[in-house]
């Protein structure tokens, strides 16, 4: 007997009385799923006449005033009686664009200075290069050939990078590049001879090598670590968000060797640096990072990597100022949504099948038309089931909305329920 038609039935029972079924004293219990179920596969047996999935779609929905999930949560049917939304949410009391860090930069070179600061340039990577050199400098014949780097050659060498980048020329040969026979990248050339260029790439280091071993023992990021949540930090500092920001994960694409590196072949990279990243959704500006490094041995680097947990980690300079976070299925938990609006914040998400708070309702296909819309209340929360296509199901948490209002110009208001 299909499920959905068990439950749409005994909650049509309990709106009659004991006494007219078996002649006994009426009851009024509450609508629950579970009950009935034996005496509604005789019922059911009985049953005559076909309908349609229009008709079996629109009698559930009309019918089942609450559902619930396999954990007991209960939907309500019925969104809330909320005169006003909460005027909290949504509405930051900070304007959004550059902070006062940022809004002197006129240029493309002053606004590339307030990330990357004369500090980060001179000691995370002119020292920590210069310290290295020192070290290897007894593998070279000629002492010209392992001269110390200076802050303004390192600044070159980003300059030639971007410059590569902008060209699209990242994966030629780099002695193509230097070529003097017209195919080559002339501004490239005029700046550093391509073996000046080829070993500061292979000896540049982000991190003071002295003690790096011992270090290695509780960081695996211990060599780009400083510079990285120095970059971050002027992130935060030098723009405010908008209401809006969405969080997720990103593959920087990376070959070479290293012991957190990602294969994940549904990227376009594949193999490469997994960061975990909060972004505003209007300018797109990144707020804050975290590079996934999996399991770090046991020391003050050692933290959860569960989604709950790197949600909360990059939430934090954003707690209590009513924004909304938009996550994918991955990160969204019902529990999640409730520890956000603990802190002001709201949440808005697709859903997997497999959290136990889903009604079960919510995850069938049969008997149920394309574009229909299933809505579940549950305090603050908002649990949609959309179905686009046939054996498909889109599932969707949100605590920025309390209605069961639809975007007509989706095409989706067809069914809605």
């Amino acid at each position: 007997m299909d499920e959905l038609e068990r439950r749409r039935i005994a909650c049509l029972l309990d709106d009659i009385s004991d006494e007219e079924l078996w002649g006994g004293t009426s009851s009024t219990d509450e609508c629950s799923p579970d009950e009935h179920f034996d005496v509604l596969e005789t019922s059911n047996t009985e049953q005559s006449g076909e309908s349609t999935d229009d008709e079996i779609h629109n009698d559930i929905q009309q019918t089942l005033e609450c559902f619930y999930g396999k954990d007991g949560t209960k939907w309500n049917r019925r969104k809330p009686n909320l005169r006003t939304k909460n005027p909290s949410y949504n509405k930051i009391t900070e304007k959004p664009g550059v902070t006062n860090l940022a809004k002197n930069a006129k240029t493309e070179i002053d606004a590339w200075y307030i990330f990357f600061t004369g500090p980060m340039i001179e000691h995370n990577i002119v020292f920590c290069t210069n310290i290295y050199i020192d070290k290897i400098k007894s593998n070279f014949t000629r002492e010209r050939d392992v001269a110390h780097t200076t802050t303004r050659e390192i600044k070159g060498l980003l300059g030639c990078l971007y410059m590569i980048g902008a060209i699209k020329c990242g994966h030629r040969n780099a002695r193509d590049l230097w070529k003097l026979d017209g195919v080559g990248v002339d501004i490239v050339s005029c700046v550093m001879s391509e073996k000046r260029f080829e070993f500061l790439l292979r000896y540049i280091r982000f991190d003071d090598i002295r003690g790096l071993e011992e270090r290695k023992k509780f960081d695996k990021i211990t060599h780009v670590r400083w510079l990285f949540e120095s970059f971050i930090l002027q992130c935060k500092q030098s723009y405010s968000l908008s209401e809006f920001v969405t969080i997720d994960e990103k593959l920087q694409a990376f070959r070479g060797r290293c012991s957190f590196r990602q294969y994940i072949p549904s990227k376009p990279a594949k193999y490469g640096i997994k960061i975990f990243a909060m972004v505003d959704n209007i300018s797109y500006f990144t707020s804050n990072m975290e590079i996934y490094a999996g399991k770090q041995p046991d020391g003050p680097f050692s933290i959860d990597n569960s989604p709950n947990n790197v949600v909360h980690r990059l939430i934090q300079p954003i707690r209590n100022t009513g924004r909304n976070v938009t996550i994918n299925n991955w990160f969204t938990s019902v529990p999640l949504a409730d520890e956000l609006l603990n802190q002001k914040l709201t949440l808005l998400g697709t859903l997997r099948k497999n959290k136990t708070q889903i009604p079960q309702e919510f995850k069938i296909t049969k008997n149920r038309p394309v574009f229909s819309s299933y809505f579940g209340f549950s305090g603050k929360k908002v649990l949609v089931s959309y179905k686009p296509k046939n054996n498909k199901i889109v599932l969707l948490l949100s605590t920025m909305h309390n209605d069961n209002s639809i975007d007509s110009s989706t095409g989706a208001e067809k069914n809605q329920t």
